[in-house]
């Protein structure tokens, strides 16, 4: 196996436990979704910098590789475009 150059990001929602213990499963369930929606591309196969993005319980994993024939052509900065992704999440 060899690893691939990437910028990851790992998004927890702080106080999920107090949420779980307050909420209904419908309202927990509607939250999870709006914070997926927020941290998930619209359309990631129309933009060629859109990270991959995994989601399970109260966490997302996003993950941008560098090294792909795209970033390396145009270098455009995808630490800047990850840190405003995150931004409007």
């Amino acid at each position: 196996m060899e690893y691939e150059k990437a910028i990851v990001t790992f998004i927890d929602i702080l106080g999920f436990r107090e949420l779980v213990k307050c909420e209904s499963s419908q309202k927990i369930h509607e939250i999870l979704k709006i914070v997926e929606k927020a941290a998930t591309p619209d359309n990631p196969d129309k933009w060629l910098y859109a990270p991959e993005t995994k989601v399970f319980s109260d966490s997302i994993i996003r993950v941008r590789k560098i090294n792909t024939k795209e970033n390396i052509r145009f270098q455009i900065g995808l630490l800047f475009y990850e840190l405003l992704d995150l931004l409007h999440a």
